[in-house]
């Protein structure tokens, strides 16, 4: 493991989120432990950037500022990365972020992909370090007028051109993030479907089939699978091979909605489960939230929402702008909860059971098949959605162009990467070239394995 991952490992002791003031007795507390005094500890009110149990006083009052426009978990995971990029330049290169310089950005990169025990260092995760010194560091010049170390280039994004940091991508074959084929694909989807020890038949076995079909047929993440609700699913009767999937802002990573093809016969094991368990799953009404927010079904459809507050008030919103906690409140006219996928007892299910059931289902096939990918996990589904559409556009698919508004369509020109950036929305397409570089893996399957694949 590389100094890097170690540090940024120790998350609670590195950073520290404190949203109380905690007053304590030092005389009772010195008693309690048998010493004679105890130092006064400062408090602190509000994100805070610890390194060696010391706050950093410049990184949190950027990170304090930052706070006041991003989530808890943003929050976080920027503070972790600049603790791991503050320690790199202290305890390897001798030196604070006020002197880097780019010979130091560039060892702090190569420490991270090539760590001195020989295992393979942070790959995906690079962007996000990228993002939070760029970030840190424009800060930096503006408030301090310290120079950045790294250059500033122009690059193509989907939107056109976009100002990103000059580094190289870091990408190697020995990536950990495996795309499935066609085939590993529907034996995980089975294997989510599988009996239990015993031999019966799980209760939630058409749910979880469902979840990891949405996943691959969408590319959506954790936060959006978990929050996305029935009145946002597609369509599909009458559709062809691609459908067209709409990702609200609102759960959406970093509030980029999106628009893109979605696999058609993937979202089958949806529309089963829909008409199917789920009905049973929201029949049990369990789903008791405070404040519910009642939806009027026949004024909301994908793109917006119209509710009744316990206050008997009307609102309407699009779907971009209704954030989770609104999500979670939300109730139909008969009690139960309108997102998509449910626990047994009509509750929304957390992102940590769709992780869970992921693995299981992976682990499961690794058990059966020694050529099944060892590294799946739920971000893996949308790393094989982004290799089979990249495939598809990469070979001409000709129902990627066909006339009409059912699907998202784009010029033949563009390259095949291009476009998944675009359905991504890849603000650099570095990051979209780490999610399609292993499509050569699919060298011998046929289009219509894609479109085909249950």
């Amino acid at each position: 493991m590389s100094h890097i991952q170690r540090v940024v490992g120790e998350a609670p002791s590195a950073t520290a989120v404190h949203r109380h003031r905690v007053s304590h007795d030092l005389e009772a507390l010195a008693d309690a432990l048998g010493v004679d005094d105890l130092p006064a500890v400062a408090t602190s009110v509000g994100p805070a950037v610890w390194v060696d149990h010391a706050v950093d006083v410049t990184a949190t009052e950027w990170l304090r500022g930052f706070a006041r426009r991003r989530t808890s978990s943003t929050i976080r995971g920027h503070a972790q990365r600049l603790v791991g990029w503050i320690s790199f330049l202290r305890d390897v290169r001798a030196t604070t972020y006020w002197h880097a310089t780019t010979d130091d950005f560039d060892q702090f990169q190569a420490s991270m992909r090539w760590p001195d025990d020989g295992e393979l260092g942070i790959t995906t995760g690079w962007t996000g370090y990228v993002t939070t010194i760029k970030l840190f560091h424009e800060w930096l010049l503006t408030h301090h007028g310290v120079p950045l170390p790294f250059e500033i280039i122009t690059k193509q994004g989907p939107r056109g051109p976009v100002q990103g940091v000059d580094y190289k991508p870091v990408t190697d074959p020995g990536v950990r993030v495996t795309p499935l084929l066609p085939a590993e694909l529907s034996d995980l989807i089975r294997a989510a479907g599988r009996p239990t020890p015993t031999g019966r038949e799980r209760n939630n076995r058409r749910r979880d089939m469902a979840v990891i079909a949405y996943m691959a047929a969408t590319a959506a993440r954790l936060q959006t699978t978990s929050l996305v609700t029935t009145y946002e699913f597609p369509e599909l009767r009458g559709r062809g091979p691609y459908v067209t999937v709409r990702h609200a802002a609102a759960i959406s990573k970093n509030k980029k909605g999106t628009q893109l093809n979605g696999l058609t016969s993937l979202l089958g094991h949806v529309r089963s489960y829909i008409h199917g368990d789920r009905e049973l799953a929201a029949g049990q009404r369990r789903h008791r939230p405070r404040q519910p927010l009642t939806v009027a079904p026949d004024r909301t459809d994908r793109t917006e929402v119209h509710v009744t507050t316990p206050a008997g008030q009307s609102l309407h919103t699009k779907w971009d702008h209704f954030e989770e906690p609104d999500r979670l409140r939300l109730v139909n006219p008969d009690g139960s909860s309108p997102v998509l996928f449910l626990t047994q007892n009509g509750r929304p299910l957390q992102r940590d059971s769709i992780q869970k059931l992921v693995r299981g289902a992976a682990t499961h096939c690794v058990a059966h098949d020694r050529a099944f990918p060892t590294d799946v996990h739920p971000h893996s589904l949308r790393h094989t959605w982004a290799t089979f559409m990249a495939y598809a556009y990469f070979l001409g698919d000709s129902d990627l162009y066909a006339e009409g508004d059912r699907i998202v369509t784009y010029r033949r020109e563009e390259t095949a990467a291009g476009k998944v950036q675009a359905d991504l929305r890849h603000t650099d397409p570095d990051t979209t070239n780490i999610y399609v570089h292993q499509m050569a893996r699919l060298h011998e399957v046929g289009l219509g394995d894609i479109k085909t694949v249950r």
